[in-house]
């Protein structure tokens, strides 16, 4: 029952290691890195030493804590690295007769207190999308005033079509009334001469 929550828990935050002498970790640290975490002891008479330490230069230490499982508390480490780092996590147990369990969680993110990295790893893409998002606005605002513009002198096409239309259908009007009335006395004047009338 212990094993399922300790890998329910492993899921959501972390690792959990069992140690009977030695467990080694290795992993590779990108440039400009903050690797933050903590350790934390399952059972009260575990302790462990934990180091982390260059994987090609071992004199080279970054973190190093004994780590003792009677207070239960979360032993906590933060270190950084200049360039790509290969790192070897060591975590050995104070007794090597039996397996201990202890509880690794760690993140790394990018260094942004120098001004040079903050400048180069965050200010400086945020200022070339920045850009991008401009310009991609500007040519949203261009196409929207072409088309207000069209739409304007599609209404004005309309309503001058529109005039057009009415004023030609007026003048067809007058002069169909007109030839009619002219072909109503043509015919009357043909009926009074045949004395139909």
């Amino acid at each position: 029952m212990i094993l399922l929550i300790l890998n329910f828990i492993k899921l959501i935050c972390g690792d959990v290691f069992m140690v009977k002498d030695i467990q080694r970790i290795n992993f590779i640290m990108q440039p400009n890195n903050i690797n933050s975490g903590y350790f934390k002891c399952y059972g009260e008479n575990d302790s462990f030493d934990v180091q982390f330490i260059g994987t090609d230069d071992p004199s080279k230490i970054y973190f190093e804590q004994q780590i003792d499982g009677k207070d239960q508390k979360k032993y906590h480490f933060s270190f950084n690295n200049s360039g790509p780092d290969k790192i070897t996590l060591l975590i050995k147990g104070k007794e090597t007769n039996n397996n201990h369990m202890i509880f690794y969680c760690s993140e790394s993110k990018i260094d942004t207190f120098g001004e040079k990295e903050s400048s180069e790893l965050l200010i400086k893409p945020a200022i070339a999308d920045l850009r991008k998002l401009l310009n991609k606005l500007t040519e949203v605002v261009n196409s929207s005033r072409e088309s207000i513009t069209k739409s304007k002198n599609l209404g004005r096409d309309f309503k001058t079509s529109l005039s057009v239309v009415v004023l030609l259908s007026f003048i067809s009007l007058l002069f169909y009334t007109g030839f009619n009335i002219a072909q109503l006395v043509l015919m009357k004047r043909y009926l009074l001469r045949k004395k139909l009338l």
